[in-house]
């Protein structure tokens, strides 16, 4: 039975882990599409693409763009979490995007060192997409997001990429 007090998001990741952990998605398996997914949980397509993230994040599943998500492990990475109830706890909130503006400080700075040319045309036409969305709030914060990931992303460093993007599903 799901919780009402979960969102959506996590009432349908917390059940795929479930279902990973049960073998009912065994390892080396395919995941059904997301259309498949959305129709079976009875949510969007944005729905299932968070909660597929946040298994990729616990080390459950990895995606392929065009070639779906696979089941690499029934138990979920037990490192680093950001603790749930973030959100109502404005301490820990806080702590969590020190954590991350530290964090993009140092990507920011390997991206500089790193960066190749396609790094930075990605890195502006993220801003250029963001500056055109300012005055739509809900709009921009996805772009704000697209930016970040570019620069994780010119770092060609991994880690970066991954923390950096569990992060900011915490955050949403």
């Amino acid at each position: 039975m799901l919780t009402k007090s979960l969102t959506l998001t996590e009432q349908v990741a917390r059940q795929l882990a479930s279902d990973i952990a049960d073998g009912v998605h065994a390892v080396g398996a395919k995941l059904p599409s997301g259309r498949v997914l959305a129709e079976q949980y009875g949510v969007s397509a944005a729905v299932i693409r968070e909660a597929t993230e946040r298994l990729r994040a616990q080390g459950l599943i990895q995606s392929r763009q065009g070639s779906g998500s696979t089941v690499v492990s029934r138990t979920g990475a037990q490192g680093f979490q950001v603790s749930t109830g973030i959100a109502v706890d404005r301490k820990k909130l806080a702590s969590v995007y020190e954590l991350r503006m530290e964090l993009e400080g140092g990507a920011a700075a390997l991206a500089a060192v790193r960066s190749t040319p396609e790094d930075l045309d990605a890195m502006e036409a993220a801003l250029a997409s963001l500056q055109a969305h300012l005055d739509h709030p809900e709009a921009g914060v996805e772009h704000d997001i697209a930016f970040h990931v570019a620069i994780a992303t010119a770092t060609h460093n991994s880690y970066y990429q991954d923390l950096l993007q569990y992060l900011n599903l915490q955050l949403r």
